[in-house]
């Protein structure tokens, strides 16, 4: 969670950065959640700024940190993790109990 969290701080509010048009009187924010609904929990980190890059490719990332996610969501916890822009860029992971 805090690599999502820490690239959320790095990519979606970049300091030299103009903030995107549609934030303008906005202030930036970023929202953790974390639910169980039966037995399985889903971690939902999200930010209202600039978005994925239309050809971000998460699963094939060259970065470590997004291998180190993948792997944490789908080894360790044996779950599914999905990325989308949706006002800003949103990170789900789920897993099993």
């Amino acid at each position: 969670m805090s690599e999502l969290v820490a690239n959320a701080f790095k990519h979606a509010f970049p300091a030299d950065a103009d903030p995107p048009p549609d934030m303008s009187g906005r202030r930036p924010k970023i929202r953790i959640e974390m639910r169980k609904e039966g037995d399985v929990y889903t971690v939902i980190v999200e930010d209202n700024g600039a978005g994925l890059p239309h050809d971000f490719d998460w699963r094939n990332a060259p970065g470590l940190g997004m291998t180190l996610v993948q792997s944490w969501a789908e080894h360790q916890l044996e779950g599914t993790m999905e990325a989308e822009t949706r006002d800003g860029a949103r990170f789900t992971v789920t897993f099993p109990d």
